[in-house]
């Protein structure tokens, strides 16, 4: 399972951690802050894409809501198309500057 972590992650002992959490909207109580907590105990940030019942915008403004110390940088609808999935991880990881994050 290491092996899906670069090198630097591995050696660093974060490898294991989430680059992202998916959360459904309705359960965003305290088990998410909780979970947010734990991923984010050593000052790690995790963006978190939210799923909505379809049809409901999403619940704070994209980009500058916050979970807790975690930005919101997605909301997607719960019968999401994956291409939609993958336009949000993609914006993600352009911003990293590495091309193997984009893949």
């Amino acid at each position: 399972v290491a092996w899906i972590g670069h090198a630097a992650e591995i050696a660093a002992g974060t490898a294991f951690a989430p680059d992202v959490v998916i959360a459904d909207a309705q359960s965003r109580g305290d088990d998410l802050i909780t979970v947010l907590d734990q991923i984010g105990h050593d000052g790690r940030i995790c963006p978190v894409i939210e799923l909505r019942p379809p049809g409901e915008y999403p619940s704070a403004v994209l980009g500058e809501a916050m979970i807790g110390e975690h930005p919101l940088v997605g909301s997607l609808e719960r019968t999401y198309k994956i291409g939609a999935l993958t336009a949000i991880l993609a914006s993600l990881a352009t911003g990293t500057g590495r091309s193997e994050d984009a893949a």
